[in-house]
C-alpha cells in the first residue's frame, strides 16, 4: 500500500516527453521535461535523462535489470521544495527482479550523484535502497498476495524520512476486480539529528479496478 522510500525520495512527476525503443528484451528510451528548478529564471526544457534494461521469461520464470539516470534529481516530488534554485545534482537508481512461480524478489537502489548545496540540505548526498519479497497463492479459490519489505535512507532526514522502514502487507482477490489489502508499517527514525523514535501504522485498504 505504501511507496517504498526509493520512490518517495525519486519519483518525479512532471509531464514529460519520451522517446524509447524494445528490441528482444532490452528496453532503453529518452526523456526531457520542463521542471521548476529553473536556474537564473529561465523557463526552459532543461531537465533531461535516460534509463535502459533487460527482461527475459523462462518458463515460469521471469528476470529484469533496469538501469535510469537524471541530471537533476532536485527535480523530483520529495526534493523540488527543498532544492530549488540549487545546483543541479544528477542522480541515479539500479533495480532487479526475480520470479519463479509465485514467488518474487525485488532490489532498488537510488542514490544522489553528488551533495547537495550546504543551505539546501547541510552538505547531504540523500539515497535509499529496498529490498522486497512476495509470494502468490490461492485461498478458498480467491487469490492472495504476501509480501514484506526493509528499506533504509541515508542523508534524508531534511526529507522528513525514516532512516529504516519494516513493512509487511497480504492482499486478497475478493472478486473479480477488487481487492482487501491489509499492511503494517514500522518506521525507524535517525538517532543523530532526529528523535531515535518508532512509530508504527496499520493501513486497511479496499481497492477497485474498471
Amino acid at each position: 500500500i505504501s511507496d517504498p522510500l526509493t520512490l518517495e525520495i525519486g519519483e518525479t512527476g512532471e509531464t514529460a516527453l519520451e522517446l524509447g525503443v524494445e528490441l528482444d528484451g532490452i528496453q532503453g528510451s529518452v526523456f526531457a521535461f520542463n521542471g521548476t528548478n529553473d536556474r537564473g529564471g529561465d523557463d526552459r526544457i532543461s531537465s533531461f535523462g535516460a534509463a535502459a534494461g533487460w527482461s527475459a521469461e523462462y518458463e515460469d520464470s521471469t528476470f529484469g535489470v533496469n538501469l535510469s539516470w537524471i541530471n537533476d534529481l532536485g527535480e523530483s516530488d520529495g526534493l523540488e521544495e527543498s532544492a530549488n534554485g540549487d545546483r543541479r545534482v544528477a542522480g541515479w537508481t539500479a533495480s532487479g527482479l526475480v520470479s519463479r512461480g509465485g514467488v518474487s524478489f525485488l532490489g532498488e537502489y537510488l542514490t544522489a550523484a553528488d551533495e547537495f548545496r550546504e543551505e539546501a540540505f547541510s552538505g547531504a548526498e540523500p539515497s535509499s535502497w529496498t529490498l522486497e519479497a512476495a509470494y502468490e497463492f490461492e485461498l478458498g479459490g480467491q487469490g492472495v498476495t504476501a509480501a514484506a519489505s526493509y528499506q533504509q535512507t541515508d542523508d534524508a532526514i531534511a526529507l522528513e524520512l525514516p532512516e529504516s522502514r519494516y513493512l509487511v502487507g497480504l492482499s486478497v482477490d475478493l472478486v473479480e476486480g477488487v481487492a482487501l489489502g491489509f499492511e503494517w508499517k514500522r518506521d525507524n527514525d535517525y538517532g543523530e539529528g532526529g528523535t531515535g523514535k518508532d512509530a508504527d501504522t496499520f493501513t486497511t485498504l479496499l481497492s477497485a479496478e474498471f
